[in-house]
């Protein structure tokens, strides 16, 4: 039974139990001090006094959750403000409470604990937690909106990380991720990480969803994991100061739409010679953006893939005029983008003009 429906069941039998005393009193409070052969002040403080107070201190732990009758459902060795509780009945998945909802401080020192969907969700003062140290996967909303947890160490036995596990944890600045073995971070993971600034992401790692790392605003340099074969929409987007991406070993062959959109830093990247589509303003607004080499292995270039880059000189690897036209035609790049072909620096529109020119002269 969870805290809310503890709350309700806790409520529905004490106001039951002040009903029956009111009951009691009333209609046969004459009848049993004659039954029993028992005194007026005696009914009142066994039969009707006693039952009033229990009554009442049940009724403050439904309304002020004070722990009266009640303790907090800890799992097994939770570390709890220093002091461990070590309920009974061990809990096998720690799920979220109210009454941990102040914890600053949480340390599982059962290696074998398992945490529930939301575990944290909203637990706006916790800076530290040390998870169990044989954990396999941090589920969907884990820490969404702890926004006062500042680091975390990965276990090395999690091979996943849910939907939303981080998201919105504005002050979290670190995430370890050593001797991990984690294939796939999914989407929305860390989206709003505002003061994540380094990231080392293992090599493990086979997918990445959608916007996993979307607004972390602090992050400046990543390096893509070499399993790695798409990067997903909107996956770094908004990254405003994420200035350099190595693709590494990684054999990319897909960056989708806004993966990078708006990661008006960005200055150094160097796209792997496996790419063959880039999607939809995939790097839209990249201001900062100066020289990108094309692949020959790229066969698609969607809609403003490179809108709003407006230093950006894209310089094409294929030495064949009619494979990069081609390719110009069915893309979205704008007309007015600078390209640079054969050492020449040209326009999209000039030099598709003069590829024209070159073919009537044949």
């Amino acid at each position: 039974m969870n805290d809310e429906n503890e709350r309700h069941f806790l409520l529905a039998i004490t106001l039951l139990f002040a009903l029956a005393l009111t009951v009691i009193a009333f209609f046969c409070g004459g009848d049993v001090m004659r039954k029993f052969r028992i005194g007026t002040k005696f009914f009142i403080f066994a039969v009707v006094l006693i039952p009033f107070i229990v009554c009442v201190l049940l009724s403050i732990e439904v309304c002020f959750d004070c722990n009266i009758f009640f303790k907090p459902n800890f799992p097994r060795n939770l570390e709890y403000n220093g002091a461990k509780i070590i309920p009974v009945t061990e809990v096998k998945e720690y799920t979220r409470s109210v009454k941990d909802s102040e914890l600053e401080k949480i340390v599982f020192t059962n290696k074998k604990q398992k945490i529930s969907v939301g575990a944290f969700w909203g637990y706006s003062k916790l800076k530290y937690i040390e998870l169990p140290a044989e954990l396999e996967e941090i589920p969907d909303y884990a820490f969404a909106g702890c926004v006062a947890l500042e680091s975390i160490s990965i276990p090395n036995s999690v091979k996943s990380i849910g939907e939303y596990a981080f998201f919105g944890c504005t002050k979290l600045e670190k995430v370890n991720f050593k001797n991990t073995k984690i294939n796939i971070i999914r989407k929305n993971a860390f989206e709003g990480c505002e003061s994540l600034s380094e990231i080392s992401l293992p090599d493990t790692i086979e997918t990445i969803g959608k916007s996993a790392f979307k607004d972390c605003k602090s992050l400046k340099k990543l390096t893509i994991p070499p399993l790695l074969s798409e990067i997903d929409e909107e996956t770094f987007a908004d990254c405003t100061k994420l200035e350099k991406v190595d693709f590494g070993e990684a054999k990319i062959t897909k960056i989708s739409e806004s993966a990078f959109e708006g990661c008006e830093s960005l200055s150094e990247i160097s796209l792997p010679d496996t790419i063959k589509t880039i999607g939809k303003s995939a790097f839209k607004d990249c201001k900062s953006l100066k020289n990108l080499i094309i692949p020959e292995s790229v066969e698609s270039i969607e809609d403003d893939a490179f809108s709003d880059c407006t230093k950006l000189v894209l310089e094409f690897k294929s030495s064949g005029r009619e494979q990069v036209k081609k390719l110009l035609e069915k893309s979205g790049i704008k007309k007015e983008q600078k390209i640079k072909f054969n050492g020449e620096d040209i326009t999209v529109e000039n030099f598709l003009a003069k590829s024209d020119n070159t073919e009537e002269q044949k």
